[in-house]
C-alpha cells in the first residue's frame, strides 16, 4: 500500500532460494578499482558450493590481448566452499586495464555436478585496472665496484637495478 492508500499487487516481490542456480556475488578485485598488488591472486565468490567444473578462465588486457588462459582442473584454480581463487602463472603488468571471463560450464554445483555456471562472457563482468608504477628504479651493484683502480679499458661495465629497465 502506498501513502495515499492505495494497494498495489504488481509492488509485491517474493524472492525464492533456488538450489539449482549458481550466482556469482562478488569478486576480487572489485568490478572498476585500481589494484596495486600486482602479484594478488584473483577470487570470485559464488552464491553456494561450488566444483570445477570444464573450461577455462581467461585473463585479458582491456585491448583484447589474452595474458593467461588457465583451464580450471589445474593446480592454478582452488576451490573452497563458494570461493574460487585464480593463481596467475605471472604477475599482472602495471598501468593497465583487466578483464576475466570464465567459461560456460567450468564452474559446476558441488552438490551436483551436472548445474554449471553459465560463465562470464562480458568484459564488463570483472574488469579492474592495475596501478602504474611510479617508483624509479634504483642501482642495486656495480661491478666492477665503485673505487676500484687499474680497471683494463675492455672491461665490461655491469649495473644492476632494483627492477627491470628498457632503454628510452
Amino acid at each position: 500500500t502506498d501513502d495515499d492508500g492505495n494497494n498495489n499487487s504488481a509492488a509485491s516481490y517474493s524472492y525464492a532460494y533456488n538450489p539449482n542456480f549458481i550466482k556469482l556475488t562478488s569478486t576480487i578485485p572489485t568490478n572498476g578499482i585500481e589494484v596495486t598488488n600486482l602479484n594478488q591472486n584473483l577470487f570470485a565468490y559464488f552464491s553456494q558450493g561450488i566444483a570445477k567444473g570444464t573450461g577455462n578462465i581467461t585473463i585479458f588486457e582491456d585491448v583484447g590481448t589474452v595474458v593467461e588462459t588457465i583451464d580450471v582442473t589445474s593446480a592454478q584454480i582452488t576451490i573452497n566452499g563458494s570461493e574460487l581463487q585464480v593463481n596467475p602463472t605471472n604477475n599482472l603488468s602495471p598501468g593497465k586495464s583487466f578483464y576475466v571471463l570464465i567459461d560456460d560450464g567450468a564452474i559446476a554445483l558441488q552438490s551436483n555436478g551436472s548445474i554449471v555456471f553459465p560463465g562470464l562472457g562480458n568484459a564488463s563482468n570483472w574488469f579492474f585496472n592495475t596501478q602504474a608504477d611510479t617508483t624509479p628504479p634504483e642501482i642495486i651493484s656495480f661491478s666492477p665496484p665503485e673505487g676500484t683502480v687499474n680497471v683494463l679499458p675492455n672491461t665490461p661495465i655491469v649495473v644492476t637495478y632494483s627492477e627491470p629497465i628498457q632503454a628510452g
